[in-house]
């Protein structure tokens, strides 16, 4: 039987050429895919070995110790706790094993009335840095005592923004650049903080709670749990602020009254 249609020319012409284009292109990947196929064999023993050692990092990432002195700095650190002076190794070990960092700090300065808390205000409160702004100071703590710690907070913040100048002689508004300077004239003797473990803390906790304290965080966001300069002291805070709130700050205010000394080397 006679076929009933007959192939246009024009489709047997376009059929002919996409066999021929097809079969160049064949004949254009035939080299690539070898050299594809022979990379991939000779990548395949260094993909395992990588994996390998992955894996090999795995372990040993699993098995590395942080010494506990390092993870005590950490939690103080983490709770804007600056550490002054010498502590207990009940202090130590209770800090190292707590599930709440400040329920073990409320508990340590609540011994005794608070009175490790009314020892630094007082060591504060002679020191020639706090002498320029005694009012305020005193006002401050007047309002500490009185239990009014949202205004006590309030206080205090522009007093260490003052013993920041007192100590740097730069009378810049940025805590930071202030702060950096102590820190950076303490670290001009490459030996200063070798051996010195008290002094070592001190920085370490110090620097811990200016990074927190100071961080720019924007206002339409919600408000960051740990202390925070910015909303405090720019009227967008709205925590109740507590004792242990109050402690922290004036440990901070302290402590960078020891470390102006000590870059200064002149001890009141």
């Amino acid at each position: 039987m006679e076929p009933y249609y007959e192939v246009p020319e024009s489709f047997l012409r376009i059929k002919a050429q996409l066999e021929e284009n097809s079969s160049r292109i064949n004949e254009i990947m035939a080299p690539i895919l070898e050299v594809t196929q022979k990379l991939s064999e000779t990548l395949q023993p260094l993909v395992e070995v990588s994996e390998a050692f992955q894996e090999r990092i795995n372990v040993i990432s699993r098995n590395i110790v942080i010494p506990d002195s390092i993870k005590f700095i950490g939690k103080l650190r983490e709770a804007q706790y600056v550490l002054l002076d010498q502590y207990s190794n009940d202090f130590f070990c209770d800090i190292l094993n707590c599930n709440d960092t400040n329920a073990i700090l409320l508990l340590y300065e609540s011994k005794n009335n608070f009175e490790n808390s009314r020892l630094i205000i007082e060591k504060c409160k002679e020191h020639s840095y706090i002498r320029p702004y005694e009012l305020l100071f005193s006002q401050s703590v007047d309002a500490y005592y009185e239990s009014k710690y949202n205004l006590a907070a309030v206080g205090f913040i522009p007093i260490i923004d003052a013993v920041l100048t007192e100590a740097t002689g730069n009378t810049t508004h940025k805590v930071k650049d202030r702060y950096k300077q102590i820190i950076d004239k303490l670290l001009l003797d490459e030996t200063v903080l070798e051996g010195d473990h008290a002094l070592f803390r001190l920085s370490m906790t110090v620097s811990g709670m200016v990074t927190t304290f100071y961080k720019t965080v924007d206002f339409s966001d919600s408000e960051p749990i740990t202390l925070n300069r910015h909303w405090i002291m720019h009227g967008r805070s709205i925590s109740e602020k507590s004792k242990l709130d109050c402690i922290k700050i004036i440990r901070l205010l302290c402590g960078l009254i020891l470390l102006g000394d000590i870059v200064n080397e002149k001890p009141d």
